[in-house]
C-alpha cells in the first residue's frame, strides 16, 4: 500500500504492488542482486562510447556509453542520463536493467561513469564524492562542444540519479546549471541526510549491506592510479564501517576537519529549497539503507518543484513490481520522459507548460 491517496504523482504513475514473495525492504533490495542483467542483454542496441575531459586541473577524463534503439530515435523525447550510486558503475545491474527497459520503449540512454568508476578508473587519478556535482557540468560542456554528439541534447535531457547518484544530482540541480536543457529530474532511493544514512548502515541488521558497500568503496579508491597517499591507503584499509571510511579518509581527503562537517556540507537536504527543476524523488519507506525519517522530516510543501513519490515497500533501488519484468521506477522514468513530447524541442531549465495541467493519453502524461 502507498502512503497517501491524495498525492499528485498518482495521476501520473501507476500504483506499486510488490512482486510476490519479495515483500519487505530486505527482499526487495536482495532481489536486485539475485536477478541481474548482463551486458550482453544490451547487445541488440546501438552504442557509442564517449570520453569527456574535465575542465579542472586534474587531467581526469569521464566516460559514458550512449545507447539508442536499433532503428534509431523515433520520438522527440529527451536523452535520459543515468547516474550510478556509491561504488557502482555505468554497468551496475540496476543501471543495465533501467537502460534495457527504457531502450525497449524507444528512448535514448546515456550511462555515465563518475570519476574512478568503471572504465573511467584508468583515466582518473582523483576520486568521486557526493559533493562533486560539477562533474555533470563537465559532461554537458563536453557533449555540447562535440559536433558528433551535440544534437543529442536537442530535445532536452532527463537526469536520473540512483542512491548516492541521486544526492549528487540534487546538488547539481541546486547549483542552477546554465545552458543545460533539463526537462525534468528523478532520484531513486537518494540519501538526503548522509550522517543519518551512515548511522543506519552501522546497525547490526544492516551489516551485510554495509560490508558490501564498504568493499566497493575501498576497491574504487585503492586502485593503483588513484591520487591517494600511502597514509590515506592505510586509513582506507583500516576502516570497518562506512562511518569510519568517511571519518578516516573521505572527509580529510576532501578538506573537512571532521566527518560531521563533511556530512553536513554534502547532504542534499540542505539544498532542496534551491532546486528550480521539476524533480521526482522516488523512495520506499522500507528502504534498509536510507532511513524513512529523513524523508518524513522534509517540508515538501516549501518547494512546489519537488514531488516526493513515496511508497511503503520497494527497498533500496528495488521496486520489483507485480506482473511486470521491468521495475516500477523504470516505468515511472519512461512516463516522465514521454511527458516532454508536448514541450518545445529545446526545453530550458525549469520549463513548464502553459496551463500546468496533467493529462493522460496512452501512458504519455503532459504538463
Amino acid at each position: 500500500m502507498d502512503t497517501d491517496p491524495n498525492e499528485p504523482w498518482r495521476a501520473i504513475f501507476p500504483p506499486f504492488h510488490p512482486k510476490p514473495p519479495w515483500y519487505g525492504g530486505y527482499l526487495q533490495t536482495a532481489r536486485s542482486r539475485l536477478f541481474r542483467l548482463q551486458e550482453r542483454d544490451l547487445s541488440d542496441y546501438r552504442v557509442k562510447s564517449l570520453r569527456m575531459p574535465t575542465s579542472d586541473d586534474t587531467g581526469d577524463v569521464l566516460t559514458a556509453d550512449l545507447l539508442s534503439p536499433p532503428e534509431g530515435p523515433r520520438h522527440p523525447w529527451p536523452l535520459i542520463v543515468l547516474l550510478h550510486g556509491l561504488g557502482g558503475t555505468s554497468q551496475s545491474s540496476y543501471i543495465r536493467s533501467c537502460a534495457k527497459t527504457l531502450l525497449s520503449e524507444g528512448h535514448r540512454v546515456l550511462r555515465l561513469n563518475f570519476r574512478g568508476a568503471g572504465n573511467s578508473a584508468e583515466r582518473c587519478q582523483s576520486i568521486h564524492h557526493p559533493g562533486r556535482s560539477e562533474d555533470l557540468t563537465h559532461v554537458f560542456d563536453a557533449v555540447r562542444k562535440d559536433p558528433k554528439y551535440s544534437s543529442e541534447l536537442n530535445h532536452g535531457v532527463l537526469l536520473v540519479g540512483f542512491s548516492l547518484g541521486g544526492s549528487v544530482l540534487l546538488h547539481f540541480l541546486a547549483n542552477e546549471p546554465e545552458g543545460v536543457p533539463i526537462s525534468a529530474a528523478i532520484t531513486v532511493s537518494a540519501p538526503l541526510d548522509l550522517a543519518a544514512t551512515s548511522r543506519e548502515l552501522s546497525q547490526l541488521s544492516r551489516r551485510p549491506i554495509e560490508r558490501y558497500l564498504l568493499g566497493k568503496m575501498k576497491k574504487e579508491v585503492l586502485r593503483e592510479n588513484s591520487c591517494l597517499t600511502d597514509e590515506e591507503r592505510v586509513a582506507v584499509r583500516s576502516a570497518n564501517s562506512v562511518w569510519q571510511f568517511d571519518e578516516r579518509f573521505t572527509s580529510k581527503h576532501c578538506g573537512f576537519e571532521t566527518v560531521d562537517e563533511y556530512y553536513a556540507k554534502n547532504s542534499a537536504e540542505r539544498v532542496l529549497d534551491q532546486i528550480d527543476v521539476k524533480t521526482y524523488l522516488i523512495y520506499a519507506n522500507s528502504d534498509p539503507v536510507v532511513p524513512s525519517e529523513t524523508y518524513a522530516k522534509i517540508d515538501w510543501q516549501s518547494n512546489a518543484r519537488l514531488q516526493p513519490v513515496i511508497v511503503d515497500d520497494g527497498g533500496h533501488v528495488g521496486f520489483h513490481g507485480r506482473d511486470d519484468d521491468a521495475r516500477w521506477h523504470e516505468r515511472c522514468i519512461g512516463i516522465v520522459a514521454r511527458r516532454s513530447e508536448a514541450a518545445n524541442d529545446q526545453p530550458v531549465l525549469g520549463c513548464t507548460n502553459q496551463d500546468g495541467n496533467r493529462r493522460r493519453q496512452n501512458l504519455q502524461v503532459y504538463h
